[in-house]
């Protein structure tokens, strides 16, 4: 499997379920099992994607200090296993 990485800037939306992560791209928009890079030099996999009226919401993976460690602590965890 080829691992994408993309540069995104996290922002915050405040909803019933408190604050969650909500990523915006500077590029193309990221699929289920992408790694990408955040401000904060974190790397993080997509493990859900939540389509939300008005824009998608990302639900990461534990942080990393690789994009390799990113994709092998998701799916060690099983987020991955249904990919």
């Amino acid at each position: 499997m080829t691992v994408h990485i993309y540069n995104y800037a996290l922002k915050y939306l405040n909803n019933s379920d408190g604050i969650q992560p909500k990523a915006y791209s500077t590029e193309i928009e990221p699929y289920t099992g992408d790694v990408i890079e955040l401000d904060s030099g974190d790397y993080h996999c997509v493990v859900k994607i939540n389509r939300l009226k008005a824009t998608n919401q990302l639900i990461l993976s534990e942080p990393a200090t690789t994009h390799e460690e990113a994709f092998r602590l998701a799916s060690q965890s099983g987020h991955l296993s249904e990919m």
